[in-house]
């Protein structure tokens, strides 16, 4: 079974890196000191103009999973832009008083539409009740989760990872990420029977 592994970059050399390494696919970011934001338009370019690795784009303002209209707004115009350059996936997630913010992220399903995919960061870790709200995300459409399982590192969650992927796998993707490395990922991957990791070193 072929295990997929995605990169979390914030930069070309990175992105140069992780090519000649030969990633499945990018999850491509700016400032990961933050979580993550928006990447820059630059390097989203790069990894499209040398190779034909999959990027999923990382659409975020704040280093929180709150959001103001006015960042929503902006985001949207982010999405729209995105699009136009080629992006075709999306990853995005918000919460609100440890609820699915629906709403927010409905704002940016319309701006995605239907011709892109979409899925749910790490926000998802963060939610008063985890497993409850998994179906929320299925019924809204979203491709993929990324998560840790919880609030600590991956391999500190293997139980709640192992009870997603058996209720869920089979409904939405989920990749594993959250301290997840190439020395780690094989024994995570036996542990939960997940088939796509992600992680900044993960090659």
């Amino acid at each position: 079974m072929k295990i997929i592994k995605e990169a979390c970059i914030q930069s070309i050399e990175e992105a140069k890196y992780f090519i000649n390494k030969k990633i499945d696919r990018f999850e491509t970011c700016s400032n990961l000191l933050k979580g993550g934001l928006t990447p820059n338009i630059e390097l989203f370019n790069y990894i499209k103009d040398n190779s034909d690795i999959h990027q999923v784009v990382m659409i975020r303002t704040n280093d929180g999973f709150e959001v103001t209209e006015e960042e929503i707004l902006a985001m949207v115009i982010q999405i729209k832009e995105l699009k136009k350059l080629g992006a075709t996936e999306f990853i995005f997630g918000f919460i609100k008083n440890k609820e699915i913010d629906i709403p927010a992220c409905e704002k940016l399903i319309d701006a995605i539409g239907d011709s892109c995919k979409y899925d749910f960061h790490m926000a998802i870790d963060s939610l008063a009740n985890y497993e409850r709200d998994i179906p929320i995300l299925i019924n809204m459409g979203f491709n993929r989760i990324l998560t840790k399982g919880g609030e600590n590192p991956a391999v500190q969650n293997i139980g709640s990872l192992n009870s997603i992927i058996k209720k869920y796998g089979h409904k939405i993707q989920i990749i594993i990420g959250g301290s997840v490395t190439k020395d780690n990922y094989q024994e995570i991957v036996s542990l939960t029977n997940a088939t796509q990791v992600h992680g900044t070193k993960i090659l």
